[in-house]
């Protein structure tokens, strides 16, 4: 005996609930009658393969390889929020321009003003060293000195020169923590000396002195150094060592010489923003799973 149309709309699922369907269906039917107890009511096996069941079971098989995929993904993003040292280092960085007084790609021109460092200061207006300072913010995503900028020019023709960091000792230059690459320093114009990385640490002070026998320039502008990008950076002061100081750390009457600092981001940050971006997608799949 073949079913009424009112059990053509009921189907079997996998579950072994027994739900009602108001639209119609295709596909293979196997019946076989038996009596349902006392009641006479005919019961039917079926395998009912319907549009809608159809439909549903190709999405959930899709959502769950997105799922799997997703898993998968988070893992290996772990990984490497873990492991990111190595990874990150090999990757290309950009340099962000954190700190000075030549704009903030440090593009801008130097003055005419120069101001000579010799290796002793001998007679009175002589200098034996100067030095810019600036204390670093709260946000710790540049904290990685990659290179300086200063505008210099060399007394004795070209040269070798390099720049020093150095901490900060009560508002002067304290002990000297990293050098520079050496470069070649001849005609007036803007220099850079790489710095390799060097940590630097939050809301601490630091003081870029150049190597003596050059001439500093200060900016086409005359401003003191300051915040660049957003960074947090602020101006320490500006230092030197005079005839009239006795060869100590005093403060400078100028101000204005030019520098450039420019910064890299931690590696934990390139992992971390990846990091984020991946649970971000995978947030979205899972709510696109629970909507479906």
């Amino acid at each position: 005996m073949f079913p009424t149309a009112e059990d053509a709309f009921v189907s079997v699922r996998s579950s072994g609930e027994k739900t009602r369907d108001s639209s119609p269906f295709v596909g293979l039917f196997v019946f076989s009658q038996r009596k349902s107890g006392e009641s006479g009511d005919l019961a039917h096996d079926s395998l009912c393969l319907e549009p809608s069941s159809g439909v549903r079971w190709a999405q959930k098989r899709t959502k769950d390889r997105t799922m799997r995929f997703a898993n998968r993904l988070l893992a290996a993003l772990c990984c490497l929020a873990i492991g990111t040292g190595g990874i990150a280092s090999a990757a290309p960085v950009t340099e962000n321009v954190v700190f000075g007084n030549l704009g903030p790609t440090a593009s801008d021109p130097l003055s005419g003003t120069n101001t000579d460092i010799l290796v002793s200061a001998t007679a009175p207006g002589q200098f034996s060293a100067l030095a810019q300072g600036f204390t670093t913010g709260n946000d710790t995503s540049f904290l990685k000195l990659q290179s300086v900028i200063l505008g210099l020019f060399a007394q004795s023709g070209v040269s070798s020169r390099t720049v020093s960091l150095y901490t900060n000792n009560a508002g002067v230059p304290g002990t000297e923590v990293a050098v520079s690459s050496a470069v070649a320093v001849g005609a007036t114009g803007k220099y850079t000396f790489n710095f390799s990385n060097v940590a630097l640490s939050a809301n601490t002070g630091y003081w870029i002195v150049p190597q003596s026998e050059v001439s500093w320039h200060l900016d086409s502008n005359i401003s003191v150094p300051g915040v660049q990008n957003a960074s947090g950076y602020s101006y320490l002061g500006t230092s030197a060592k005079t005839f009239a100081s006795g060869g100590s750390w005093a403060a400078s009457g100028l101000t204005q010489y030019s520098l450039s600092v420019q910064a890299v981001p931690e590696p934990s940050t390139y992992a971390l923003a990846a990091l984020g971006l991946g649970v971000a997608g995978i947030v979205r799949a899972r709510r696109r799973k629970s909507t479906v």
